[in-house]
């Protein structure tokens, strides 16, 4: 959903070398984190060119070691899935989240590199989704990553609350500012229990 390029771009205090790999570290969290804020995984639900946007197989392997997604039973590219593209897993029981595609062949997605994937291979049906990520949200998930690398760690656990820069922080039961949170709201989809 975004890039270290990206991130730098948006946020130029992270824009020195030293913060490519943090960066790199907290972006598959970030993404995770902020689709949970905002209940909502932006999934895309229709049809392109007559091919509906999700794939689901059973016998999907996942490999950690070469970064992959393969399928001997649907071919990826009949879906449309391309590099670039933004995918969201569900189904599976260690490799659930969104990723971004590398390269894709007829039976091989290949993750970029920020992303992990742990060894599995599925016996249930596990579901491969287009993701339709607003590009607003870019900004907001770079300010995340901000807040991670930047002022989190300077923020005592023994404090209700606290001020650092323009940041405010308190435990309310969030990991964010609520300034980043608010640019969240419109975004977010009621949770029914």
């Amino acid at each position: 959903m975004i890039t270290v390029a990206e991130v730098k771009a948006l946020i130029p205090k992270l824009n020195d070398a030293e913060y490519t790999s943090p960066i790199e570290t907290r972006i598959q969290g970030a993404e995770n984190r902020l689709c949970q804020l905002c209940n909502d995984h932006f999934l895309k639900i229709g049809a392109v060119a007559g091919y509906f946007i999700n794939f689901s197989a059973a016998g999907i392997v996942f490999s950690a070691t070469a970064n992959t997604i393969t399928s001997t039973v649907q071919t990826f590219t009949d879906y449309q899935f391309a590099a670039g593209d933004n995918i969201y897993i569900r189904g599976s029981l260690k490799n659930d989240g969104h990723y971004t595609i590398k390269t894709v062949t007829a039976g091989v997605i290949t993750l970029e590199d920020i992303y992990t994937l742990r060894d599995e291979t599925s016996e249930g049906i596990v579901e491969v989704w287009y993701v339709d990520f607003p590009r607003e949200l870019k900004s907001t998930l770079a300010r995340m990553i901000e807040y991670e690398i930047l002022i989190k760690p300077l923020i005592n656990p023994a404090m209700a609350s606290e001020s650092i820069g323009g940041y405010s922080y308190s435990k309310d039961g969030k990991d964010y500012p609520g300034d980043i949170l608010g640019e969240l709201a419109r975004y977010t989809r009621d949770q029914f229990v």
